[in-house]
């Protein structure tokens, strides 16, 4: 492998959640690595490459904690090459590949064989976190064997389902403890309330006539997990909350949302209604549960993912109940939340907090001797949400059509300039 060049980011406003930088600066890189940051006009060094960074905003490489791949097994929905390089478009640096692919990571040859795809199909790309099964084949019956895939490199678990049986999800906790696991992600909702449904529960799921589940089916599987979590001492991440009732603000399961429940709730079902771009898990939230869970994103307590799970259209213009959930948005969310969040805000909630969940103290922070993840920004550049910024084959969401409020510029992975835009 070739040396990594040096590179100097230069009179960018460098924002960094984990040391409080919010400030002109140039960034030295050597390497994969920062080596400083200084005042801006400090001497480049000889042979350095220098990325003009001035009007921009230089924050830490995104952390995504739950993208589904669709490879292997779907690859005609999106291939593993297509994914990667939205990631980098969207300035996600680190990602957690779940385990929903076909076959899922269900043994040490899977994880391998992930990772060894992920190194082939974009050299010098995004770090890919692969997660394993928690269950075997993810039918929550019998635990996978954790110490083999904990053996070869997975540092999450997940069945990116509910465990219904709760013996099962004791033992599988413990198992995981035992294994070395970093992490265990759940989805909070009660299986049994959240049986079928596509919306959230409320007047307008009613009168539109959709299957619904209750908010309180999240906090009721988040205080079974919390539960477990405690009894097992095994880590446990809730991923796409939607209501700050299941999120624990004082110990317990840490708590992501995704950029869709952030920006959308059923107000956009009423004025939208059956558009399946809107059809996700969970269902869209009402507007004061959305405000509420903004609220603790704000305050640093609830991370942010992408929500990247692409649907192609054979799947996704059906009737809105038997439409597939899922959005594609690994090169949307930094621009889509540009307007809703600070950038400290984004540097916390979707790098420095995600980070510190998967135990990667090199990440989500701008300091000397951090992993050289950046992306930098231009903050008054915008760009039409179609097919071609999306960065997907398939590529439906809810914001089609609509303008981001930023624009990635440049992506910086493990010291290499990995994706670079103009201001065109």
């Amino acid at each position: 492998m070739s040396a990594v060049a040096d590179l100097v980011i230069s009179g960018g406003r460098v924002v960094c959640a984990v040391t409080g930088t919010d400030r002109v600066a140039d960034v030295h890189v050597a390497g994969e690595h920062v080596l400083g940051v200084h005042p801006p006009g400090t001497p480049i060094p000889d042979g350095a490459r220098e990325l003009d960074a001035r009007a921009r905003v230089v924050l830490p490489g995104l952390v995504d904690l739950a993208v589904h791949l669709r490879a292997p097994g779907r690859e005609d929905d999106e291939t593993l090459d297509v994914t990667l390089a939205a990631a980098l478009a969207g300035g996600v640096t680190t990602l957690v590949a779940l385990s929903d692919t076909l076959p899922a990571v269900d043994g040490a040859d899977d994880v391998q064989q992930r990772l060894a795809a992920a190194r082939d199909a974009v050299p010098h790309g995004p770090d890919v976190v692969v997660a394993g099964c928690l269950t075997r084949r993810r039918e929550g019956l019998e635990i996978a064997d954790h110490a083999d895939m904990t053996g070869a490199g997975a540092r999450v678990l997940t069945d990116v389902a509910t465990v219904v049986d709760t013996e099962v999800l004791r033992r599988a906790l413990e198992y995981a403890k035992s294994a070395g696991a970093r992490v265990v992600m759940l989805d909070p909702v009660d299986a049994a309330l959240g049986k079928g449904a596509v919306a959230t529960e409320s007047p307008l799921s009613t009168r539109l006539g959709l299957r619904a589940v209750p908010l309180a089916a999240q906090s009721i599987g988040a205080a079974r997990d919390r539960a477990l979590s405690t009894l097992t001492g095994m880590a446990v991440h809730h991923h796409a909350v939607t209501t700050a009732a299941a999120v624990s603000q004082a110990g317990g399961p840490t708590a992501s949302t995704t950029m869709w429940h952030l920006l959308f709730d059923e107000e956009s079902l009423r004025e939208r209604p059956y558009d399946t771009a809107l059809r996700l898990w969970p269902p869209l939230a009402p507007a004061a549960e959305r405000k509420a869970l903004l609220d603790l994103v704000r305050r640093g307590v609830v991370a942010v993912s992408s929500g990247h799970r692409p649907v192609p259209n054979r799947t996704k213009d059906l009737e809105f109940s038997l439409a597939e959930p899922g959005a594609t948005g690994l090169a949307l969310a930094l621009p889509l939340l540009w307007s809703a969040l600070s950038p400290i805000e984004i540097a916390k909630a979707m790098s420095a907090l995600p980070a510190a969940i998967l135990g990667l103290a090199d990440r989500g922070r701008v300091e000397p001797g951090a992993r050289a993840d950046i992306v930098v920004v231009d903050p008054t550049a915008t760009d039409l949400v179609d097919e071609a910024l999306a960065v997907s084959r398939s590529w439906a969401n809810p914001a089609k059509g609509m303008r981001t409020s930023a624009r990635v510029v440049a992506t910086i992975a493990a010291g290499r300039i990995a994706y670079q835009r103009g201001t065109s």
